[in-house]
This record gives C-alpha cells, sequence and structure tokens, in this order.
C-alpha cells in the first residue's frame, strides 16, 4: 500500500498521488510505503526537502530440520542525519524488502530496504538516501538482527536459540525510536518473541515446540523458530519519506 499524509490525515492511493498546490503554506506530505518491491514518487512542486526512512525485513525462523530451531532476527531502521534537497520533479526511488516464509529448514535472511533520491538502486550515502537490512536467519545459535547501513540507525533484535525441544523466539523490528528487543530463547518453554522497537517497529514471534513459530509482525518482526514443524515468517520492511 501506498499512503499520504497531510494535517494528519492518510488516505490509501491506489495509483499515482496527485502533486500538492502551489504558493503559500504548504504543508508537508508524509507518504508510507508498505507495499514490497520497487516503486518511485515525483516530488510535486513547491517541496524542497526530504526525509527518507527505511525498515528492513526480518528473518524466518528455523524449522524441525535445523539444529536448534532459533528463531530469526528482526529488521533494522535507518534515516539520514539531516534533510536531503529535492526539487519538484525530481525522482524518489524506494524498494520495500519482503517477508520470508517459514519452513521445515534453517531460517532464511531477511532483506534490506530502501530509499534513494536521483538514483534507481540501493543508496551508497546519507546524502541521497537510506538503507536497512534484514535480520539474519539459521539453523543454530542465536541470530543477528538487521542495522542501519548509512546514517542515523536502531538495530533490529537478536532472536533466541531453542534448546529442550522448545523453538527461540524470533527479534523484534527496530523502529524510529529505538532497537527491537530481543527474542527468548527456548528452554523450559519456548522463547517468546522479542518486543516491537519504539514506535513503529513489528514485533517478533513466538517459539514453539511443535505447531510452527508464530510469524513476526510488520515492520521487521522476526518469525519464530519451531523445534518439530515450520518456523514462523519473518514480516516485510516498509519505508517512509517525507516531504516539506
Amino acid at each position: 500500500m501506498l499512503s499520504q499524509a497531510r494535517n494528519g490525515l492518510i488516505a490509501p492511493q491506489v495509483a499515482a498521488l496527485s502533486p500538492a498546490a502551489g504558493g503559500g503554506g504548504m504543508t508537508s506530505i508524509v507518504v508510507t510505503v508498505t507495499t514490497t518491491g520497487a516503486g518511485n514518487y515525483t516530488v510535486p512542486a513547491g517541496y524542497t526537502s526530504m526525509v527518507p526512512e527505511s525498515w528492513g525485513s526480518g528473518a524466518s525462523g528455523g524449522g524441525g530440520g535445523s539444529s536448534t530451531a532459533p528463531g530469526g532476527g528482526g529488521g533494522g531502521y535507518d534515516t539520514p542525519p539531516a534533510p536531503i534537497a529535492v526539487s519538484a520533479g525530481g525522482i524518489i526511488y524506494y524498494n520495500v524488502a519482503p517477508g520470508v516464509t517459514g519452513n521445515s529448514g534453517n531460517g532464511a535472511n531477511g532483506g534490506t530496504s530502501w530509499v534513494n533520491y536521483g538514483t534507481n538502486a540501493q543508496p551508497t550515502s546519507s546524502s541521497t538516501g537510506c538503507a536497512a537490512s534484514g535480520g539474519h536467519g539459521g539453523g543454530t545459535g542465536t541470530q543477528a538482527g538487521g542495522v542501519g547501513l548509512l546514517g542515523t540507525s536502531h538495530s533490529g533484535g537478536t532472536s533466541g536459540d531453542g534448546a529442550n525441544s522448545k523453538g527461540g523466539g524470533g527479534g523484534g523490528g527496530a523502529g524510529s525510536g529505538g532497537n527491537g528487543g530481543n527474542g527468548v530463547n527456548g528452554g523450559t518453554s519456548s522463547g517468546a518473541g522479542g518486543s516491537a522497537g519504539s514506535p513503529d517497529g513489528g514485533a517478533g514471534g513466538d517459539g514453539s515446540a511443535s505447531p510452527n513459530g508464530v510469524a513476526g509482525t510488520a515492520p521487521g518482526g522476526g518469525g519464530g523458530g519451531s523445534w518439530a514443524a515450520n518456523g514462523g515468517s519473518s514480516a516485510r520492511g516498509q519505508v517512509r519519506f517525507t516531504l516539506t
């Protein structure tokens, strides 16, 4: 979904967003993209500054075919340290990383979400955009969360490991205000998923003994591990950019 907010009101858009009216008293535009994959947005007339943000996707949890059924790490968060200059007609490119479907084997890594002004590729400098990596997945041991790759960043939570036939919890996705919480190790009971990073990250999924691990929530929550079934699926990433 691509949505636009003006004056605190959010309206879903099914096509390209309409340019804002020119002249004085311009209100800020906040565009949030939750549909996975690549896209772009044309800067309307009257806007000269952009603050982009990105959330990586979580990793899936390990399943019954993995060694210790760990949860998946949570996705990271990134934003540049200063606003980026834009101009009317300029193109903002972006990519939203998808979540990963859990299965009976090792957990799989999440993906990188990014925003880049003027170039249709993942940015290499915070002067043009931002990029946040996905959480790590695997078959044994705790799995690291994703990180911000360029600017001001917060990390996804580390997953819990499984033990004693109990899966580990997935790491929480980072938020714009803080790191995602760490998943809990399995042991006497299955591990709980990590808390969502404040205020807008996703929670990690709980681990499990024999049902499937619990899926993480968007954006960026890692899936819980399952000792004897499929690991939990991870949650997609997200991007957001604010124009003034």
